[in-house]
């Protein structure tokens, strides 16, 4: 499975515009972390949205927010999938 989290954040990486992406688990370990995004950043990640996903009342179960914060830098996505946490810092 790790050889597989590689090899989709390398493909993360390689997209234009991309500078930082980070993979968490569903206990907000981080799985994997590139360029801007740090490991220690995980459990921040994962926290966001999972409250985010409390906000959401009376939508379909499957239907998961996107978290996007804003900052000079570009803007960092988070999204859930499953027991996995994906953010994206995009310039």
């Amino acid at each position: 499975m790790e050889i597989a989290v590689e090899n989709q954040m390398e493909d993360i990486m390689a997209q234009p515009g991309i500078i930082g992406a980070l993979c968490a688990d569903d206990q907000g370990l981080c799985v994997s972390a590139h360029g801007t995004l740090q490991p220690s950043a995980a459990g921040v990640v994962k926290e966001l949205v999972s409250k985010a996903q409390e906000l959401k009342h009376g939508k379909a179960p499957d239907d998961q927010p996107v978290v996007t914060i804003e900052l000079d830098t570009g803007n960092i996505l988070m999204k859930s999938h499953g027991d996995i946490t994906l953010a994206v810092h995009k310039v």
